[in-house]
């Protein structure tokens, strides 16, 4: 067992690698290579900017939901961060659908490099897009579509066929809020968009998953209960690389 986590692990690591790697100049993986303990930090850099744009994006939202001060300090007052999208909702269904008010503040996020989104190779499609003979609805919940969704997303990343799917989260989330020009055209509608890459607790007690939908302008922040139904209306987003 300590073997097979110690294997899952490096693989993650050398994915990891591979990723923050593939985005630098020449000189500066050469200067990377000359000393390794510069690479350690370059990758704890990135991390650390992911949690604090995470909870950049759970204070705004808190904000522009209207919630009292108290509430707004609480928000993402504790955060853990995950290998992937899989692992933020990787606990128990009885435990991400309970309703433990001592729980709110808490967040999860997965510490996956995201792609850099100015690139203009980036294609954001929904799972409209991707998967169109699944339909989401008959899942019992938004929970188990999220685990539908990240599942068939993992299937795609499986096969090797030059492109590759990121699940968003809050990171992405707070990009498109902080830049509306940048807002892909097929998002600008009345659906409501889902960020699967993270999720945080309510201060009912409840698990909520982050969202947007479209104003005519600039895209409104939305919070969607786990524990209700995927609606016709509701998208989930991903990034095809």
């Amino acid at each position: 067992m300590k073997r097979q986590t110690k294997a899952k692990s490096i693989a993650f690591l050398i994915k990891q690698l591979r990723l923050v790697l593939s985005k630098l100049k020449p000189h500066d993986l050469i200067n990377l290579i000359d000393n390794f303990d510069d690479l350690k930090k370059y990758i704890q850099s990135i991390r650390s900017l992911k949690e604090k744009v995470s909870l950049q994006c759970l204070k705004i939202n808190a904000i522009s939901w209207g919630w009292t001060q108290d509430q707004q300090d609480k928000m993402g007052e504790t955060m853990t961060v995950v290998n992937s999208a899989k692992d933020v909702w990787s606990q128990p269904d009885a435990e991400l659908l309970d309703t433990d008010k001592s729980k709110f503040g808490q967040a999860t996020i997965n510490k996956e490099t995201p792609p850099d989104f100015e690139n203009p190779n980036i294609k954001v499609l929904t799972e409209k897009e991707l998967f169109p003979n699944i339909d989401f609805t008959q899942e019992a919940n938004r929970l188990h579509a999220i685990h539908r969704f990240i599942y068939e997303v993992e299937k795609l990343n499986r096969v090797p066929n030059g492109k590759r799917y990121y699940i968003p989260g809050l990171e992405y989330m707070e990009y498109l809020h902080q830049n509306p020009d940048k807002t892909p055209a097929n998002i600008k509608d009345e659906n409501y968009y889902i960020y699967a890459g993270a999720n945080f607790r309510n201060h009912d007690g409840r698990l909520l998953v982050p969202g947007s939908a479209w104003d005519g302008s600039s895209l409104n922040r939305r919070r969607n209960y786990v524990s209700t139904s995927w609606a016709s209306d509701n998208r989930f987003l991903v990034l095809e690389i």
